[in-house]
């Protein structure tokens, strides 16, 4: 996650997957309040990795993240991912289409290419999800 592409003031850490580095119990600081009606609400979009399965693309960023002819989300930032060997792009995403397996489409240079929301990591020799 970079600043000004995957997290921002417009992103809150919550969205950004980073909730971890949030201690709403530390005093009060700006934004504290929005936070913590966020955690009780729940978030409605959510930061996501895609997969691109095929294609000489890279994207790198406000690509179109599509659901059939709905666009649901831009992309946030992207490249080739060489351990997978595969396109990889970041983007938030409504709830409803940030499950791992979701099958969407991202737009580049006017042609779709089938993309997948994945889990994270997506490489992980040995270390089996952080040893958990």
């Amino acid at each position: 996650r970079y600043w000004s592409g995957d997290i921002s003031p417009e992103y809150t850490p919550f969205e950004a997957g980073l909730d971890f580095c949030v201690k709403l119990d530390k005093g009060d600081f700006i934004g504290r309040e929005a936070l913590l009606a966020q955690k009780e609400k729940g978030v409605t979009r959510k930061l996501c990795c895609l997969t691109i399965g095929s294609g000489p693309l890279m994207p790198i960023g406000k690509e179109a993240i599509l659901d059939g002819d709905q666009v649901i989300g831009l992309v946030t930032s992207g490249g080739f991912g060489h351990t997978i060997k595969k396109p990889i792009a970041y983007g938030y995403l409504p709830i409803d289409y940030s499950k791992p397996g979701t099958r969407l489409q991202i737009e580049v240079a006017a042609t779709r290419y089938e993309a997948t929301v994945e889990k994270e990591p997506l490489y992980d020799p040995e270390n089996l999800k952080l040893n958990g």
